[in-house]
C-alpha cells in the first residue's frame, strides 16, 4: 500500500495565496541540513503548480518583493542577455556573485538561454504537441568548473501544448523558499507568458519542481510573521516577443533608434520600460562619474 508521509503538491491560483503555505510547509517538514555550514530546513521532491503564471510576485503578505529584481531578471532571460551591472542597480546583493576575472555572474540565465527560446517556438509551431521544447540551463562543461561564485539553480524548462494551453515544467536542482522562489516563479512565468504571446495560444499552469525546496535559519523568523494577503495579486503579461524584451532591456522605447517596435506597448511592456529606464539611466550615471 502506498504511504504518504508529508505534503508533496500545493496547487494555487497566485503564489501571494500560497505562499505563506509553502513556506511554512518546509519549516514544518523540512529536514534539517547544512550544506556549506548553512543551517537550513529542506523539503525535497516538492511541486508547486500555479495556475496563474501572471501572478507570480507574493505580494502584500508581509514580505517585501523588489519589482526591480523580478523585472530585471525576467527581462534578461526572456530577452537572452546579460547585463551584470543592471543586476547590481537592481540589488547590490548580486555584487558578491561577480566573477573576479570578467565580472560576469557565471550563472546568470540570460546568456544561457540564447537561441534556445526561439526554438522552443520553432518546434511547437512546427509540431504543438511536440515533446521536444526544451530549455536547458545547466551547462555540464561549465558547471563541473570549480570555484566559480555562482551555479545556474535551475537545470532545465520544458514547454508543452497541451488542450491549447502552454504549459511550463521547471526542474531546479536547488531552490531558496526565500529569496529565491518568488522571483524564479516570477520570471520563468514571464517566459512562459512570451512564448504563449508568440505562439498565440493560452496559458496553462507552470508546474514548478525543485529537488531541494529550503529556507535558511536566518529567515525562519520572518517567514512566521507573514500573514494574508491585504490587496489584490499583482499581474504581469510578459512580452510580445524575446527581440522585444531585449529592447526594453537595454533601456530602448518606441521611436529610438528608428522604428523598433512595430507596434504599441502592452500595459505590462509599459511596465517593464519604466524600471529599465530608471535603472539603466543610474547605470550609465555610475558608470560614467
Amino acid at each position: 500500500m502506498a504511504t504518504v508521509e508529508r505534503p508533496v503538491l500545493i496547487t494555487t491560483g497566485t503564489l501571494q495565496e500560497a505562499y505563506r503555505q509553502i513556506c511554512m510547509t518546509v519549516l514544518e517538514y523540512g529536514s534539517d541540513v547544512s550544506p556549506r555550514g548553512m543551517r537550513t530546513a529542506e523539503l525535497l521532491g516538492f511541486t508547486v503548480i500555479l495556475e496563474r503564471p501572471h501572478c507570480a510576485l507574493p505580494t502584500l503578505i508581509g514580505r517585501r518583493v523588489s519589482t526591480e529584481v523580478a523585472t530585471t531578471e525576467a527581462v534578461q532571460l526572456c530577452g537572452g542577455f546579460h547585463d551584470p551591472e543592471l543586476m547590481v542597480m537592481a540589488s547590490e546583493h548580486f555584487e558578491q556573485f561577480r566573477e573576479p576575472d570578467n565580472r560576469k555572474m557565471h550563472g546568470a540565465y540570460g546568456n544561457r538561454i540564447n537561441t534556445q527560446g526561439a526554438d522552443v517556438v520553432r518546434k511547437l509551431q512546427r509540431d504543438p504537441e511536440s515533446r521536444q521544447a526544451v530549455i536547458t540551463l545547466w551547462d555540464p562543461h561549465k558547471d563541473n568548473m570549480r570555484d566559480k561564485l555562482d551555479y545556474p539553480c535551475t537545470v532545465a524548462l520544458q514547454f508543452l501544448i497541451r488542450k491549447d494551453q502552454l504549459i511550463c515544467f521547471t526542474d531546479m536542482r536547488s531552490n531558496d523558499v526565500w529569496l529565491g522562489l518568488a522571483y524564479d516563479l516570477f520570471q520563468f512565468g514571464q517566459l512562459q507568458w512570451t512564448i504563449a504571446n508568440m505562439l498565440e495560444c493560452t496559458v496553462g499552469p507552470l508546474v514548478h519542481r525543485p529537488v531541494s525546496l529550503h529556507a535558511y535559519e536566518r529567515d525562519w523568523e520572518a517567514i512566521e510573521n507573514l500573514h494574508d494577503p491585504t490587496g489584490p495579486p499583482d499581474e504581469w503579461f510578459g512580452f510580445k516577443s524575446f527581440w522585444r524584451a531585449a529592447l526594453l532591456g537595454y533601456g530602448h522605447t518606441p521611436g529610438t533608434n528608428g522604428q523598433l517596435f512595430t507596434n504599441q506597448l502592452t500595459e505590462t511592456e509599459d511596465r517593464y520600460m519604466q524600471v529599465m529606464q530608471d535603472l539603466q539611466r543610474r547605470k550609465f550615471e555610475k558608470l560614467t562619474r
